[in-house]
């Protein structure tokens, strides 16, 4: 599933570029996330995901575009992760603000991919429906924390 979030965040580019280019100062402030090794803990509805795996990072210094991806997967195996992300941040702020812009996809099997939706106002399958739950959860824990790596 493709996705696509744009997050205000209260700096110059300059500072939202070094944040976004060294994930570690970004991932670190996440609530439930460790980096050695590498584990998520994201509620999702009613799954609460723990997962470890690896991050691999790179940085277009010209182009200002970090990538991310993260493959995990939880202890038993069943579930797995997989999250790419293209990152920039705007080449102006405005209003003391810099927009970055967050594009990826995101693959999860398992367990998660089974939640079903409480209402009939997803227009998604079930798989969807996982998928979306843990996203926002995870995008809302992102937003904040890349504001606080900018602080």
């Amino acid at each position: 599933m493709e996705f696509s979030e744009s997050i205000d965040v209260p700096c110059e580019p300059d500072a939202a570029w070094r944040a976004i280019s060294h994930p570690e100062q970004v991932l670190g402030l996440l609530p439930g996330v460790s980096l050695n090794p590498l584990t998520l803990r994201v509620p999702a509805g009613p799954v609460r995901l723990t997962c470890s795996g690896s991050l691999t990072s790179s940085a277009d210094e010209i182009n200002r575009r970090a990538t991310w991806t993260i493959d995990g997967g939880d202890a038993g195996r069943r579930t797995s992760v997989h999250l790419e992300m293209s990152l920039a941040p705007a080449k102006t702020a405005r209003n003391g603000l810099t927009r970055v812009t967050v594009d990826g996809q995101a693959r999860i099997s398992g367990a998660l991919a089974k939640v079903r939706p409480r209402a009939s106002i997803y227009a998604y399958t079930s798989v969807e429906a996982g998928v979306i739950l843990f996203l926002n959860e995870l995008g809302q824990a992102f937003a904040a924390a890349l504001r606080r790596a900018v602080e």
